[in-house]
C-alpha cells in the first residue's frame, strides 16, 4: 500500500497588476533621466543573479540611475521613430 500523503497548505493568491499608472510613471521618470544624464546605456538583462545586480548598483549610486522595464514600455518612453524621439538617436 502507498504511504499517504500530508496535508500541505496551499495559498490560492495571485500578483496584483501594476496597471497603467505605473507604466506611465516609468515612463516619465525614463524621459527625466534622458534629460538629466549625459549617457545611457541600454542593455538586455536574461537569468541574471541578484548579487551582481546589486554589485552594479552599488558601483553607480550616486552618479546614475539604473531603471529596469519592460521592452515595450521603454521602447515608448525613447520613441520608437525618429519622429517622435525624445533626444537623438534614442530609436535605434
Amino acid at each position: 500500500m502507498p504511504v499517504s500523503k500530508r496535508n500541505r497548505v496551499v495559498s490560492l493568491t495571485q500578483a496584483k497588476k501594476k496597471g497603467l499608472e505605473h507604466k506611465e510613471k516609468l515612463i516619465k521618470d525614463v524621459r527625466h533621466a534622458v534629460e538629466k544624464y549625459n549617457c545611457l546605456y541600454i542593455f538586455s538583462v536574461e537569468n541574471m543573479r541578484n548579487n551582481k545586480l546589486k554589485d552594479v548598483r552599488e558601483e553607480w549610486k550616486g552618479t546614475s540611475k539604473l531603471i529596469l522595464g519592460k521592452n515595450k514600455v521603454l521602447q515608448v518612453a525613447l520613441g520608437r521613430s525618429s519622429e517622435n524621439e525624445i533626444a537623438d538617436n534614442l530609436h535605434k
